[in-house]
């Protein structure tokens, strides 16, 4: 018998979400991860509340936010000459989303990971392949620090090491649903900036690009931009200049940042595909951007880690009560593309960041009845976080409900001003 049920390679969000969901299910787990903590990955998150709803399942939801992360109640979108707010609609009770560091969020992740029954965790271990037998993966081969190579055997390999996974680079799985990346995201946090209150999350268009304001933990705020692939090579040139200039040449951000100071350096990644990978095969499975992938303009990054973790974690328990590996992983596998599909489309669609500042009359026309009606806006909105289905805003049925009530509007108007009271 293998001496762990699950080698779970990687140990942020994904991974240590999955050894957390595995040790649950009373797995032996070895946890990898090569890097040390406290320590940050490129990403700028923000918890949507059906993420808090997974941390609840962890148990960790209450520590998650003691670490002085921000409530954000409202979300908002200036768009040319539209403003548009809502509230965050509840999903399982929680009505607010959460800005927090990813260097604090996956510390406390991993250190929760580390205290669970049955997980061993070894952070600063690289994994440099896998171990085969009889073309099924039993095992990883790798080395911590500089020392000597190490064969380690588990019943089952999990990839939770993100889109260049060394589980799926040596298994190969097949690709679908591929999309090529339209956009580059940079991010900084600050410290000074004067925020909207209530404290929420507010989205920009400019000209060829996007800003994400929001507030983080400990008094920071971040900005994201979100760069059109035409515009990324000339950011790339100068990364902290150009970052600088883009974000301020919204008049608004420039007013409310005109005292603040950024903390630390700018971070962001070139536009980065979309796919979808087969997520598991024999003696190995992936989760999280291991296994599926998408811009992280509409920022699901975290709930898809979490969401996918859990998933793998069930279907990990079907096959230990009998079900054929296949069988089990294959409803793992079908679950996550049901639940992902609408927004993955959503997500492509807006990654392709306008080239123009201004709202075209059509946008107009399809924008203007969330302006008008926050409670109307956060159907819209509810998909980021799970409390609306996304396939009922999304398509031409939903364009159509938008043309429909932006046309009538002035009839609606005239009719609220004749009304006798």
């Amino acid at each position: 018998m293998a001496p762990y049920n699950a080698i779970v390679v990687g140990g942020r969000i994904a991974g240590s979400a999955t050894a957390s969901f595995l040790s649950q299910a009373g797995a032996r787990v070895l946890l990898l991860e090569r890097a040390t903590f406290p320590s940050a990955p490129v990403s700028v998150p923000v918890l949507f509340s059906n993420s808090l709803a997974l941390l609840d399942k962890l148990g960790i939801r209450e520590r998650v936010e003691a670490a002085g992360g921000t409530r954000m109640y409202h979300g908002g979108a200036w768009l040319d000459d539209l403003h548009l707010f809502a509230p965050v609609l509840p999903y399982h009770g929680i009505n607010y989303n959460l800005g927090l560091r990813r260097e604090v969020l996956d510390e406390i992740l991993i250190d929760h990971a580390r205290q669970q029954p049955g997980v061993t965790l070894r952070t600063g271990f690289t994994v440099t392949g896998l171990v085969w037998q009889d073309s099924r993966v039993i095992g990883v081969r790798g080395r911590q620090g500089g020392g000597a190579e190490e064969t380690l055997y588990a019943d089952v390999v999990v990839g939770a090491d993100g889109m260049r996974s060394i589980v799926a680079r040596n298994t190969k799985p097949r690709e679908y649903r591929r999309r090529k990346g339209q956009n580059a995201p940079y991010y900084a946090y600050y410290r000074g900036f004067v925020q909207h209150m209530p404290a929420q999350s507010i989205s920009y268009r400019g000209s060829g690009f996007g800003v994400l304001v929001f507030p983080a933990d400990n008094g920071l705020t971040a900005i994201s931009v979100g760069v059109h692939k035409q515009l990324w090579p000339r950011v790339k040139a100068d990364v902290e200049t150009e970052f600088e200039r883009l974000w301020r040449s919204i008049p608004d951000l420039a007013e409310r940042g005109r005292g603040a100071e950024r903390v630390g350096p700018v971070k962001g990644q070139e536009p980065r595909p979309a796919y979808y990978r087969l997520p598991f095969g024999p003696g190995w499975a992936l989760v999280g951007d291991a296994g599926y992938m998408k811009d992280p303009v509409t920022g699901q990054g975290i709930h898809d880690a979490l969401r996918s973790a859990e998933l793998f974690a069930d279907s990990w328990q079907q096959w230990r009560a009998g079900s054929a590996w296949n069988d089990a992983m294959r409803s793992y596998q079908q679950t996550r593309d049901r639940e992902t599909k609408a927004l993955y489309n959503l997500t492509y669609q807006s990654s392709k960041v306008p080239k123009r500042q201004q709202l075209s009359w059509f946008e107009h026309v399809l924008l203007r009845p969330l302006a008008d009606d926050s409670d109307y806006a956060a159907r819209f909105t509810g998909v980021y976080n799970g409390a609306t289905d996304a396939d009922q805003v999304i398509g031409p049925f939903a364009a159509i409900e938008l043309m429909v009530r932006s046309l009538f509007r002035p009839l609606a108007l005239r009719w609220a001003v004749r009304r006798p009271f």
